[in-house]
């Protein structure tokens, strides 16, 4: 096939002209730096140049004027139009610039000196997931659905005495067992007062509380969830929930397997001592959960610790829990990983560094950083007794980007 044939028939915006030459000029936009009393220069490459396309458009004919005209209202448009281009096919293209000559010499014939220059498209932020914020969303799902559940399993209504009694004193002890975990943790004595007054409250009401599970398991979430906003730091707070993750696990409740359980009474009792021990439990991990989606790591092994260590507490209580419980635990986990795993692969990695001989912790930080304010960092790391004297011949470790 002859390239004429392959010519299109040139228009724009639907408007058709004849073409007696094209200009298509292209290439990389490069930033050429020259540099005094060095002979090669160093060139950036920034990117491609916007394609143009530089055409001498005509049209002709005894009344000509009216195609001259519609093709200039079609140039002088705004915005982005169609261009059937006879050579390159058809483009998405923005005027840049136009020319109209007309002479007597050539009657009957309007030639246009048209740049086109590409429309391309406008620049899109790119798309980032707030995995932190996914975090505390599934948190509040995983929250509900423990608070439902244990609405469903617990229940004194209609029950004996004594069968009231014993879900309060156990209630009781788990609330106890809060107040003793919280009251250590070093943080704003504001805070830490706050919470230990919430518990003395809640342990003063159960018995009231008892009758409405709803308002129970809400009360006891809040205490759980504030205790571990007292020392705010990721060790602090990993020590005060680390303690319920195992909660009621393995504990000896009747002293009989639940298959050998007599009575529906005793049943309705182990149950809500089950239920109860499965809040407080859930509470922690998923607070837990929550909390270190807020926290700056120093290392990317500190973001995977926390993160390996977490995903295996909701593992192991997922496959505990009922499935409306499993499936918003199983959720959270998958939140948790790729927040953290995203950013401890932004983090910087940890390596080890072995003092020659026995040096201040403030030369050793000025030989690995070149930095001695950072002595802190590597004597809070590596636990060191004696920052004047650290031992010669034993690795540290140390952040490997310095």
């Amino acid at each position: 096939m002859a390239w004429r044939d392959e010519l299109r028939p040139g228009s724009f915006r639907g408007v058709p002209f004849l073409i007696e030459a094209h200009d298509h000029p292209f290439g990389r936009r490069l930033a050429v730096r020259e540099f005094p009393l060095r002979d090669e220069p160093y060139v950036q490459d920034l990117g491609r140049k916007a394609k143009r396309y530089s055409l001498e458009l005509f049209v002709l004919g005894p009344e000509y004027f009216s195609a001259r005209d519609r093709l200039a209202e079609a140039l002088g448009q705004p915005g982005a139009g169609t261009l059937v281009h006879p050579y390159l096919g058809t483009v998405r293209v923005h005027v840049e610039e136009a020319r109209l000559r007309e002479t007597s010499r050539e009657g009957g014939k309007a030639t246009f000196s048209v740049t086109f220059v590409e429309a391309g498209e406008a620049p899109r932020p790119d798309a980032a997931t707030d995995t932190s914020s996914a975090v505390s969303s599934r948190a509040d799902e995983a929250l509900a659905a423990s608070k439902a559940s244990f609405e469903d399993r617990f229940s004194v209504a209609d029950q004996p005495e004594w069968v009231r009694d014993d879900a309060k004193t156990w209630l009781g002890q788990a609330v106890e067992a809060i107040q003793g975990a919280t009251s250590s943790v070093p943080g704003m004595p504001s805070e830490l007062t706050q919470t230990q007054s919430d518990l003395w409250a809640l342990n003063s009401s159960l018995a009231t509380l008892l009758t409405s599970p709803g308002n129970l398991a809400g009360q006891i979430q809040s205490v759980v969830g504030s205790a571990g906003r007292i020392g705010g730091l990721p060790d602090a707070v990993m020590a005060t929930y680390r303690p319920f993750f195992g909660h009621g696990l393995g504990k000896s409740t009747s002293g009989r397997p639940p298959e050998s359980i007599p009575t529906p009474t005793r049943a309705k009792l182990e149950e809500n001592r089950d239920a109860s021990d499965s809040l407080v439990r859930q509470t922690a991990i998923i607070e837990a959960s929550r909390a270190s989606s807020g926290w700056d790591y120093a290392s990317s092994a500190d973001a995977q610790a926390v993160r390996d260590e977490l995903a295996d507490r909701l593992d192991q209580e997922a496959q505990l829990a009922p499935d409306s419980v499993y499936a918003a635990l199983v959720d959270l986990r998958a939140a948790l990983v790729r927040d953290l795993t995203d950013r401890a692969m932004q983090l910087p990695k940890l390596s080890t560094w072995t003092p020659p001989a026995t040096l201040p912790a403030l030369v050793i930080a000025h030989r690995i950083y070149g930095d001695a304010t950072r002595a802190g960092e590597i004597v809070a790391r590596n636990k060191l007794r004696n920052p004047l004297a650290v031992p010669g011949g034993q690795a540290l470790e140390v952040l490997a980007n310095g």
